[in-house]
C-alpha cells in the first residue's frame, strides 16, 4: 500500500534501533539488518529498502510503498524489488532528467544504511546500483559556468581571459584518463615551464631562425621582485605556420641597465643559441638614449656587430 504520512525511518545503531528489539519480538519474522546486505538482481536491498518505526513494517523509497515483512521475512522484501512495478520505476529512473533548477529528488539512495555505524567510516562510498535521475543539461551548464566565473574571481582574473579558460576546460575534458592523472605543484609547474615547455618552445624558434630574417623586439622592465628583466621578441614568417609570426626568444636579468651591458648580454645570447647575424633585419627598440643614441647606443653597437660579421 502507499504510505500517506511521513515515517520515521530508523538508522542502524540509533536510539530508535534499540526499540526494535522491544517491538519486533511480536511479530513472527523480526527485523534482522543483515538483510540489507542481500543481493537481487544486481541490487542490495538496503538500496531501496528503509526500517520504519512500526512493527514488522519496511518502507521502498523507490516506491514510496509501506511492505510488511512480519510473517515471510527477508523473502516479502526479496518479492517486492523482484516486482515488475518496482523494476519498472527503476528503469524509469534512468531515462528521467530532472527539471532545471529543481534539486535531485529527496529519495536518493544511501549506499552505508544497514551497515554497522563502526564499519561506515571504512566504507568508501560505494556506487548504489539505484540509478539516479539524471541533472537536466540547462542546469549542468549552468553550473559549469558559475564554477568558471567563482575561479576567476577568485584569481582575480581579467573577463577576457575567461573565454580561453573555457576553451582550455573543453580541451581537457577530451581526454579524461590523462586529465584525473595530472598532479603539478607551483614547484613542477616552475620547472617544467623552464625546462620542459619553455625550452622546447625556443629550440623550435631557434631552428626556424636558422633559414629565415627576423626582426627583434627588445624592451626592460622591472618584475615584482624588483629586478631589472630584457625580454627579447622576435618577429619572422613561418613556413609552417604561413604567417608572419612573434614569438619569444628570452629574458634575462641585469643589473645595470645601459647600452653596454645589453649589448655584451644581446652578443651572449646570439652566441649561445648560434643565431646567424646574417639574418637579422630590423630592431624595435624604445627612442632613449641607452638604445637608439648615435654614438654609443644599442642599434648602433649591434650594426657595428652585424657590418662585422657580414658586412651589413
Amino acid at each position: 500500500m502507499s504510505v500517506q504520512h511521513k515515517c520515521v525511518i530508523i538508522q542502524r545503531g540509533s536510539e530508535f534501533d534499540t526499540d526494535i528489539d522491544k517491538t519486533d519480538p511480536q511479530v513472527t519474522n523480526p527485523w534482522k539488518w543483515i538483510w540489507m546486505e542481500h543481493v537481487v538482481n544486481g541490487q542490495k536491498l538496503g538500496d531501496s529498502i528503509r526500517k520504519i518505526q512500526k512493527p514488522g513494517h519496511a518502507m521502498c523509497i523507490i516506491c514510496s510503498k509501506e511492505l510488511k515483512y512480519g510473517k515471510r521475512g527477508r523473502f516479502s522484501l526479496v518479492q517486492h524489488v523482484q516486482n515488475p512495478s518496482h523494476l519498472s520505476i527503476v528503469n524509469m529512473r534512468k531515462s528521467n532528467t530532472v527539471l532545471p533548477g529543481q534539486k535531485q529528488p529527496e529519495s536518493s539512495t544511501d549506499t552505508t544504511y544497514g551497515i554497522h555505524p563502526m564499519l561506515k567510516k571504512a566504507a568508501e562510498n560505494p556506487k548504489s546500483s539505484i540509478p539516479e535521475p539524471r541533472v537536466s543539461l540547462i542546469d549542468r551548464v549552468s553550473t559549469a559556468e558559475a564554477t568558471v566565473l567563482a575561479f576567476a574571481a577568485e584569481k582575480s582574473l581579467p573577463y577576457a581571459v575567461v573565454p580561453d579558460l573555457v576553451s582550455l576546460s573543453k580541451s581537457l575534458a577530451k581526454d579524461k584518463q590523462a586529465l584525473d592523472g595530472i598532479s603539478m605543484d607551483r614547484t613542477s609547474a616552475s620547472y617544467k615551464m623552464t625546462y620542459g615547455l619553455g625550452k622546447t618552445f625556443q629550440e623550435e624558434c631557434v631552428e626556424d631562425l636558422q633559414t629565415s630574417f627576423f626582426s627583434l623586439n627588445i624592451d626592460e622592465c622591472t618584475s615584482e621582485t624588483n629586478l631589472r628583466v630584457v625580454s627579447v621578441l622576435v618577429c619572422y614568417y613561418s613556413d609552417k605556420d604561413q604567417k608572419v609570426v612573434i614569438k619569444h626568444l628570452s629574458s634575462f636579468a641585469v643589473t645595470k641597465v645601459d647600452s653596454k651591458t645589453l649589448y655584451q648580454e644581446l652578443v651572449r645570447l646570439f652566441e649561445e643559441l648560434r643565431l646567424p647575424w646574417k639574418n637579422l633585419v630590423s630592431i624595435l627598440m624604445d627612442s632613449c638614449n641607452v638604445m637608439r643614441g648615435s654614438k654609443g647606443g644599442l642599434e648602433t653597437l649591434i650594426r657595428k656587430k652585424k657590418h662585422a660579421r657580414c658586412g651589413w
